[in-house]
């Protein structure tokens, strides 16, 4: 549903109108003592260094440019009036500011869940905190929010750069927010995919801090109101003593909560505005928090009440919500409502002054466990059962096996280019031959052979990738028929294993999330091999035939048994006829047909339908008698820009592990990523929660 369909429900309409209603009728206290005296004070001296004024408090504005700049329209149309009328400024400029904040924000809230707008009605736009915290209490915070969303949603549509940017403009309009800023950086720079991201988003940053955060500076007012705000020091309000020395537990429990972030292996994007939303909940109940603190955690919890399966937990936040409006009506002054001649100003906290100290602290106990409960509900449901991370924990390992000649290098190169050359671990069985090509034992043993290949270290460095362990390894150039000297490789979030005796080892079959095995009509081959071998790697043609017919016994003995063991077969065949004469021309292409078969596919029904449906092949789909076994030959005319197209549609949550910019294959090898990614998806559906 558009966004205006839901502009027009009467729900929104009527909480347009209350909102509406309450910025006019409600003058807040610190908007009277301290916001709108600030802001007529420079309308009627304007200056290019507005906290340069001098107040009686030095916390009448404690917030920095950008700030300011969002309330310069609606107070200029206060200022106007009342001068109009010969009154003082009215208030009204601030709260219809606050209401527009509030409308960006339910905007931007809906493009980040697009499909959760009747939801966002219910829970965002008559959230309680928001009400309270907007317009009786008359906190600004909302205009910073609005700022730091503004850039998840810039990063979420790979504008790195604005997003960088606008989290400057977050920072300037309440320098708390920069509490943000090292989880940023840890989401963009820890994973491999996002590094790129990662930079320009530094460069955005830096270019907002130098014209929001750099310049006020230099102004001894700016400096007095917001950095030295008391607000600033409300993280040392926690602390134990231990003698002489004080130990101040916010800092600490923030630092923990970085660290968590850091150990996550990769973040996806969902995942990263959950942690950030489990921070501020650090911060908020881990200090003396303003009421304006509790509107940071608002649209988070708003995510979390929307995506929420449980009506539990969907009650729980409900409860929570109205707990915390309760204690900013009781503990914080209200407003005042000039039109009825009224103060609420010290009407509840009167009430709450005389009444004695331990139902205060019963009070906020129950805050704080409210607050607590919430906390573990959303990182039970929203981290610890979240697929990717239960998927990231340890890397996702894919093994490609097959006869020499079967485009076991090929499908690596392809698979790398999906999922990011960056984000795989690419370990070849060449590189574990007892010998080079000029080694004397060949005579004795093939390369299909095991006792030809150091199967014990290959098993050892594979199983180190997956332990998170860094290893030294050399590289078989088939060029030159050499070793290189040996390099160290790290671990990463694909480990990507092939060769000959890829699935050979059960205790590495078991580390592999996906096994697949590479199989060929013989006749197309060979004919692959003679020109690959003939032309890339400098080989005789009657040399590559001798050792074809040489390597048969051991292929039938050591390679093919492993198909077995494989979840995805792929066995290629060729639909046109060969000649030995096209080896030589580079650019010919033979007809292709594939032939797949999965074991345990669930996906398969889909895949047939998008094949048939979307791209116009032809597919044959069997089921073995037991149903367990599909195979599915597959022949037609796959393009790069049908897997632009079909990818997004069938696997939209796989997004965030692809490459930022794939690179789709066409033809056979395009199919083959398509159910490599079904495959995957089938994996992540399956774990346990």
């Amino acid at each position: 549903m558009e966004l205006k369909e839901y502009l027009h429900k009467p729900l929104f309409l009527w909480g347009c109108a209350a909102k509406f209603f309450l910025a006019l009728l409600l003058v807040p206290a610190p908007q009277t003592e301290w916001f709108t005296p600030f802001m007529a004070a420079f309308w009627q001296n304007p200056s290019i260094v507005p906290w340069n004024y001098v107040f009686h408090n030095s916390t009448a504005f404690p917030y920095g440019i950008s700030m300011f700049a969002v309330l310069l329209p609606c107070t200029f149309l206060d200022y106007t009036v009342a001068r109009f009328l010969s009154h003082g400024m009215f208030g009204f400029g601030i709260s219809l500011t606050l209401l527009l904040a509030d409308l960006w924000l339910f905007y931007l809230l809906w493009r980040l869940l697009p499909d959760k707008g009747e939801q966002l009605l219910h829970t965002y736009w008559f959230s309680p905190i928001s009400l309270v915290g907007v317009y009786w209490v008359g906190q600004l915070d909302t205009i910073p929010v609005c700022f730091l969303f503004s850039a998840l949603l810039s990063l979420q549509q790979r504008r790195p750069f604005f997003s960088g940017f606008l989290v400057a403009l977050a920072c300037s309009a309440k320098l708390s927010m920069a509490v943000v800023l090292p989880f940023f950086f840890i989401y963009l720079f820890l994973t491999p995919r996002l590094r790129d991201f990662g930079k320009f988003f530094l460069k955005g940053f830096v270019l907002g801090g130098f014209v929001f955060l750099v310049p006020p500076l230099f102004s001894p007012g700016y400096r007095l109101m917001v950095l030295g705000t008391p607000e600033m020091l409300r993280i040392f309000d926690l602390h134990l003593s231990m003698g002489a020395l004080t130990l101040y537990l916010t800092p600490i429990i923030y630092g923990l909560g970085l660290y968590f972030a850091w150990r996550i292996r990769r973040m996806t994007f969902d995942l990263f505005c959950t942690i950030l939303g489990l921070s501020f909940f650090l911060l908020v109940f881990s200090t003396a928090a303003p009421p304006g603190w509790y509107l940071w955690i608002v649209p988070f919890m708003t995510i979390f009440q929307v995506k929420a399966a449980s009506a539990r937990h969907r009650t729980l936040l409900v409860v929570f919500s109205v707990i915390v409006s309760v204690t900013q009506v009781l503990f914080w002054p209200g407003p005042d409502l000039p039109v009825l001649g009224i103060s609420l100003r010290t009407f509840f906290p009167d009430i709450m002054r005389h009444a004695p100290m331990q139902v205060h602290s019963i009070w906020i106990s129950i805050l704080v466990l409210g607050g607590a409960v919430v906390y573990i509900s959303m990182l039970r449901e929203n981290v610890y059962r979240n697929k990717a991370y239960i998927t990231w924990r340890s890397p996702m390992g894919i093994a490609v096996a097959g006869d020499s000649g079967t485009g076991k290098d090929r499908l690596a190169r392809t698979l790398a280019g999906m999922f990011g050359k960056e984000c795989i671990t690419h370990v070849s069985g060449d590189d574990y031959h007892q010998w080079d090509r000029y080694g004397v034992m060949w005579q004795a043993f093939t390369h299909l052979h095991p006792g030809a290949n150091n199967l014990r270290q290959f098993t050892h460095d594979v199983t180190a990738l997956f332990g998170k362990k860094s290893i030294v390894c050399r590289e078989y150039n088939h060029t030159t028929g050499r070793f290189t000297p040996p390099e160290m490789r790290h671990g990463n979030d694909f480990i990507l294993v092939t060769g000959l005796h890829a699935l050979i080892n059960k205790s590495l079959r078991n580390l592999y999330d996906i096994s697949i095995y590479l199989d060929m009509d013989e006749n197309l081959r060979r004919w692959f091999k003679c020109r690959r071998d003939c032309f890339e790697r400098g080989h005789v043609l009657a040399s590559v035939l001798a050792s074809i017919e040489r390597r048969k016994n051991d292929a039938e003995q050591f390679i093919y048994p492993q198909s077995k063991q494989a979840d995805i077969i792929f066995s290629l065949y060729s639909v046109s006829r060969l000649r030995l004469e096209d080896m030589q021309d580079s650019a010919f292409a033979p007809e292709l047909g594939l032939k797949v078969t999965l074991r345990g596919a669930h996906f398969s029904d889909v895949l047939v339908r998008s094949l048939i449906g979307l791209c116009g092949m032809r597919v044959d789909a069997r089921f073995t008698e037991d149903l367990d076994v599909m195979t599915l030959a597959i022949e037609g005319d796959l393009t790069r820009e049908d897997m632009a197209f079909i990818i997004p549609r069938l696997f939209p949550n796989l997004q965030d592990l692809l490459a930022l910019e794939p690179q789709w294959a066409g033809g056979m090898d395009g199919v083959m990523q398509i159910v490599v990614l079904g495959y995957l998806a089938d994996k992540m559906e399956s774990k346990e929660l």
